[in-house]
């Protein structure tokens, strides 16, 4: 999955946090998550941080789900 939110919108780990819980997408998703470096960023439960870059005003964000299991 990949998110690229409008710079402005807050609190976006919240909107990754339920997408991750839900039955919607596997537990292999790979997460790409683009946002501001000034947005700060938040913990997600059940997901991992795999790799973080920032390339000027962005910062991208690599998950991944902390179980190797399908749902």
């Amino acid at each position: 999955c990949f998110f690229d939110p409008p710079y402005d919108f807050k609190n976006f780990t919240s909107v990754l946090e339920r997408w991750s819980s839900s039955d919607t997408v596997n537990k292999n998703t790979l997460y790409v998550y683009e946002k501001h470096v000034s947005m700060p960023y938040n913990s997600i439960k059940g997901l991992d941080i795999i790799e973080r870059k920032k390339y000027g005003i962005s910062e991208i964000i690599i998950l991944k789900s902390l179980s190797s299991s399908t749902k």
